[in-house]
């Protein structure tokens, strides 16, 4: 069980608050140009699989298996956070 379910401490929170703020933040800014279309997508693609990602990590029942999918959900951020 989750001790910091539904509070700001609660990592699926934190996700969703990231992902919206990044599209709120640099999706909804960037010029909508053709050279910019792809970009726009590519990085709302990456938004969205965060959250996917976290889901379904969070509904797995094994630890390897959580470990594994939260890994993907890291290399996201730090893709993220190091390109954006």
């Amino acid at each position: 069980m989750n001790k910091y379910r539904g509070t700001e401490k609660d990592i699926h929170t934190r996700i969703y608050k990231f992902a919206i703020n990044c599209f709120q933040d640099i999706v909804k800014k960037i010029p909508k140009t053709t050279e910019n279309i792809p970009i726009i997508s590519q990085v709302s693609s990456a938004l969205t699989s965060i959250g996917a990602n976290d889901q379904e990590a969070d509904a797995l029942t094994s630890k390897k298996d959580f470990i594994a999918k939260y890994s993907i959900l890291l290399l996201y951020f730090v893709y993220l956070i190091i390109y954006l």
